[in-house]
């Protein structure tokens, strides 16, 4: 019949809705709208966009808002320093200021903010956006635009980007583009949230599912069956809208069901495999975990104790945290602070994470051994520790020769036994 169908759209030049089929396919369950496009594959394969990632993902799945949550969070905390040239810490300057003075529709973000807000479009986009004013020479003013408000097309080789659909031309403005690794584009970064479209579906169904179950009271509806003859539309509509209000929802529950004469009720029964999605929504919570690097202690899945908690905090900055932000400051540093001129760059400060303040006392405590016993030299034990070399670092410890006891000791037998003392001194 589909078939049939579909050669007659086709000798009418009819193109099928993609969007309206899926509202239709959907209508029924309208709190839940797959992103992997899994049902329409078979007409036409679609990328999942950034609008379907934040209403299905972060706005109605509360493993993605977690996980981005934590992860912006992270972020955000992570103390950063301002360098002029390789150790010359900057306590002051138009950088620190306007990184915590980013515009942001009609206000300003602090940097936490900021930071926030960024390493959230950065993971539900795949990329993140900033528009600096250099119309005076030097930055002198940071807009943190949306994904949503970006276009970019490429036309005979040439990248253009459309903000809020006009094209930007720049004249006295820069626009800086963050973006995760595309395998297949290179002008725009492909959303971490991509790989676990699926499990966001998943996920969302199963909730969906037993949401509908424990409305019916895990009861699916049954067909009647009328001896009466055949019911007029109206006469349908009336007799189903009582059904649903008599003997539907958790306030019906043990309530006795009376059908006019005539009528037979004819339940419809599922078995407990269809009915638990408790398994299923287990699995894709842990896929979204393992995508994004977030440790299954920190959404719950886990046994949660003081001791695990901590380690899954300390690998989440480990694994996580630490490489994307390093990731996000060589490009700022390239793309933003450059425009200053003057060599500035940012780093993380290492000896304010609180959470890895164990791991860095023992990588202190082994670089400083492995100088003390002499294997390695300076400049490696400084490299352990994040430093940069020194000039006369490339030697191993001095060996020091152990000092001569063996007067101290004579002294010592002397203070002891005063007659020895004036025993040695007349000897003497």
């Amino acid at each position: 019949m589909s078939s049939f169908l579909q050669k007659i759209r086709d000798g009418l030049g009819i193109v099928p809705d993609l969007n309206q089929m899926q509202d239709d396919l959907y209508e029924k369950s309208s709190l839940f709208t797959p992103v992997s496009n899994t049902l329409l594959s078979g007409f036409l394969e679609q990328e999942s966009t950034y609008d379907k990632l934040s209403k299905q993902g972060f706005q109605k799945n509360p493993y993605i808002f977690s996980c981005i949550d934590i992860l912006a969070n992270a972020g955000a905390n992570l103390k950063l320093s301002l360098f002029k040239g390789k150790r010359e810490i900057v306590r002051e300057h138009r950088i620190l200021d306007l990184l915590d003075n980013v515009y942001y529709g009609d206000s300003k973000l602090s940097y936490y903010d900021f930071m926030y807000f960024l390493w959230a479009y950065f993971y539900l986009s795949g990329n993140a956006y900033l528009w600096v004013d250099v119309s005076s020479g030097k930055p002198s003013q940071v807009v943190l635009l949306s994904p949503s408000e970006i276009r970019i097309e490429v036309m005979a080789n040439e990248v253009k980007y459309y903000i809020n659909n006009k094209l930007f031309k720049s004249n006295g403005a820069k626009l800086v583009h963050l973006k995760f690794f595309h395998p297949f584009q290179k002008t725009e970064g492909m959303s971490p949230l991509g790989p676990c479209a699926m499990s966001i579906d998943q996920n969302n169904a199963g909730r969906v599912w037993n949401t509908n179950l424990l409305n019916r009271m895990t009861k699916t509806d049954g067909y009647l069956e009328s001896n009466a003859g055949r019911l007029s539309e109206k006469q349908r509509l009336i007799l189903k809208n009582e059904m649903e209000v008599k003997t539907g929802g958790a306030n019906n529950v043990m309530k006795t069901m009376v059908l006019p004469g005539g009528m037979k009720f004819h339940p419809l029964t599922l078995s407990a495999v269809d009915m638990d999605w408790e398994k299923v929504m287990g699995m894709s919570g842990r896929e979204i975990s393992m995508t994004l690097k977030v440790p299954a202690e920190l959404l719950g899945f886990e046994n949660r104790t003081y001791q695990n908690v901590k380690e899954a905090k300390a690998g989440l900055y480990s694994e996580a945290v630490i490489p994307q932000m390093n990731r996000m400051l060589s490009f700022l540093n390239k793309e933003l602070l450059t425009l200053f001129g003057e060599g500035f760059h940012l780093e993380i400060d290492m000896d304010k994470v609180d959470v890895l303040k164990r791991d860095r006392t023992l990588v202190t405590k082994q670089a400083v051994s492995l100088f003390d016993s002499g294997i390695v030299t300076k400049n490696e034990a400084r490299k352990l520790l994040g430093y940069d070399e020194v000039s006369d670092g490339d030697s191993f410890k001095e060996e020091m020769e152990p000092p001569d006891f063996t007067n101290v000791a004579r002294e010592a037998e002397l203070e002891k036994e005063p007659n020895n003392k004036m025993r040695a001194v007349s000897d003497d």
